[in-house]
């Protein structure tokens, strides 16, 4: 074993996996070449680190700017197939889910997120003990640096597993309270071997902990009266929230620090990038690349109006950054463009991951003459995409495929719980949802009445999977098709039915009604209107 060799396995491009050995260095930095086929190299060529074949070719690379590709997190897709590879130090090894533990919204001093410490078990060894160990109190791990008042614990919940959390309360919990040093080390008794210094990442100093401050918007009396001027102070930290009042805010705004923004209600706070529809020249927000916690709750969205490039007209998130959006309207935005250019989402363009619960997009628009996907949202490659209890409806493409939502080459497409409907192209034929080189599952999901041609457009044979679900048409499941039906589901009009934002309700006698499954998860009606729970 040589512990700088590196080993790269789950590419979709089968040939690039296997074990790269070291051979010398390029522009600063190791370069590999796989053994037994030295057509196939890793280099940091391009400014980024790149899997080639024949030195130019290049399938799959990462923009990290880190000393060895091992360490690089956000490998994406070139000439290779999906999904992107992993790649590890050849020999024993540690990986951290998250380097950053983050107090509660609450802002009281407790952490809510926890890290998963994961052994590659390279060599058949294992972490030694039984599930549900706490490896700290048996004193196989030893932790420092930890703020006053939490307490950690690191429990077994697999021979390849831990999970580490901070319990108690910290009575000091602001920003100037944050911990970048929170060190874990592992003991020889914490692994099979017996040799903890054989692991690599056994030691490992630069976890943080994140407190959270909580900074007040409105347009009088407040910490900040607009979001562009909480977002530029320094005073507003990564992991800070912004408590925006009952209002509207005229604004596009560039969020480039991981932040909460929490408004009071889909119906009472409002950021919009125009008074008026379809007058605005720009999006509403563009979130910049690598922020991995950004979250939007209880607001909309609107207004936006992108003129100029060709990508989102309400949302525009960058690559390698995560969107949640929670109780949230996404409307009337739209992307327009003169000429033949390609547009791709009208609501939302994702390039990172995107999350979106109990929530509505609903009439956003991509118009030109050119060729567009995503009216609602459009996700781009090495992307995910989930979308639980909430509505599609209302979106429109002028040309083009995927009227709802479209994506290529996604690392992860999930939609649950859902409905889709009201959705319109111009174009004939014409799409609901594009899908392209991916693996697709729907569970508990209506897509029916939509003004297009049929449901999906299939490019490179994505894999549909779908679980009690109803669709104008089924032809197009070509993976898992289980217990799905073409029956009309007899959805009322789109209205305010008690729920966080407008939804279809069931009228009685739809067949949605009381055929949802659970699968492990508590379903959450998102049509509160109807009385019988555990439905579609």
């Amino acid at each position: 074993m040589n512990a700088q060799n590196i080993i790269v396995s789950g590419a979709g491009t089968f040939e690039v996996n296997g074990t790269y050995i070291e051979t010398g260095t390029y522009d600063g930095k190791p370069m590999y070449e796989k053994d037994g086929d030295p057509e196939w190299e890793i280099k940091w060529e391009w400014d980024r680190w790149c899997i080639l074949r024949w030195e130019w070719d290049r399938y799959y690379y990462s923009d990290d700017d880190v000393s060895t590709p091992d360490l690089a997190t956000n490998w994406e897709i070139d000439f290779g197939d999906y999904p992107a590879p992993i790649l590890e130090l050849e020999g024993p090894s540690l990986s951290y889910s998250s380097v950053v533990l983050i107090e509660n919204m609450a802002d009281v001093g407790n952490i809510e997120t926890s890290v998963t410490i994961t052994y590659n078990q390279y060599g058949g060894g294992s972490y030694t003990g039984t599930n549900g160990e706490d490896f700290v109190s048996t004193g196989k791990v030893s932790i420092s640096n930890v703020p006053t008042g939490l307490y950690p614990k690191l429990e077994r919940t697999s021979d390849a597993t831990l999970v580490l959390s901070l319990k108690g309360r910290a009575p000091a919990h602001n920003n100037a309270d944050d911990v970048s040093n929170f060190t874990v080390t592992f003991h020889n008794d914490a692994f099979t071997s017996g040799n903890a210094s054989d692991v690599s990442n056994y030691n490992k100093s630069n976890l943080k902990v994140e407190f959270i401050q909580a900074h007040t918007v409105c347009a009088s009396g407040c910490d900040f009266s607009t979001i562009t001027t909480a977002l530029s102070s320094s005073s507003v930290q990564d992991y800070d929230i912004l408590d925006l009042a009952a209002e509207s805010f005229t604004e596009s705004i560039y969020i480039d620090k991981v932040i909460t923004i929490i408004g009071k209600g889909a119906d009472n706070t409002i950021i919009q990038a125009h008074v008026n529809y379809d007058a605005a020249t720009e999006r509403v927000i563009t979130i910049s690349p690598n922020l991995n916690y950004v979250k939007l709750y209880n607001l909309t969205v609107k207004n936006g109006k992108k003129t100029s490039g060709q990508w989102g007209g309400g949302i525009y998130l960058d690559e390698k950054s995560d969107l949640s959006i929670y109780n949230c309207i996404i409307k009337d935005n739209i992307l327009s463009r003169t000429g033949t250019i390609n547009l791709w989402g009208g609501g939302i363009y994702c390039k990172g991951n995107l999350y979106i619960e109990n929530s509505l997009i609903y009439n956003n628009k991509t118009l030109s003459s050119g060729y567009h996907r995503g009216g609602g949202i459009d996700i781009s490659s090495s992307s995910s995409l989930t979308i639980k209890n909430s509505t599609i409806s209302g979106n429109i493409i002028e040309n083009g495929d995927g009227a709802a939502v479209s994506a290529q080459y996604a690392n992860s497409y999930t939609i649950l719980n859902s409905t889709i409907s009201g959705n319109s192209s111009t174009q004939t034929p014409s799409t609901v949802i594009y899908l392209n080189y991916l693996n697709a599952t729907f569970k508990n999901t209506i897509i029916y009445a939509n003004a297009t041609s049929s449901v999906f457009i299939l490019y490179n044979t994505p894999t549909i999977n779908a679980y009690n679900c109803i669709m104008t048409s089924i032809v197009d499941i070509n993976g898992d098709n289980v217990n799905n039906s073409t029956a009309d589901p007899m959805l009322n009009s789109l209205a305010d039915n008690g729920s966080y934002i407008p939804t279809y309700s069931l009228q009685s006698g739809s067949p949605a009604i009381n055929n949802g499954l659970e699968d492990g998860d508590v379903l959450v009606s998102h049509r509160p209107s109807a009385p019988i729970s555990n439905k579609i």
